[in-house]
């Protein structure tokens, strides 16, 4: 992807004439430890997006996530806790509250 900089230079130091290059090393951060989830367990676009997981109790739960990182068909989920389980398929037409049956 693209990033915008923006390089402020100390208060004594010459600016450079417009249009000179250079090169800039980007030292990625570490990664937010956050649940992957895969792709197509993602309901909806940009800020209104959940997931449904699977509750102990057969039932299923929407989940509001904010959605992170792609990492290949995996996706950052923030707001889930590792372990929770997410249905996969079926996603469109489950409703929060409704029985669902788990295959294994």
């Amino acid at each position: 992807g693209t990033v915008r900089v923006s390089l402020v230079p100390a208060d004594d130091a010459p600016r450079p004439p417009v249009g000179v290059l250079g090169t800039a090393h980007v030292r990625a951060g570490k990664s937010r430890q956050a649940p992957t989830v895969p792709r197509a367990a993602l309901r909806g676009s940009g800020g209104e997006t959940d997931v449904i997981l699977c509750g102990a109790d057969g039932v299923a739960h929407v989940k509001p996530v904010r959605r992170g990182a792609d990492a290949g068909d995996r996706v950052e989920a923030t707001g889930l806790t590792a372990g929770d389980r997410v249905v996969v398929e079926p996603i469109l037409g489950v409703a929060d509250g409704e029985h669902i049956e788990v295959e294994k």
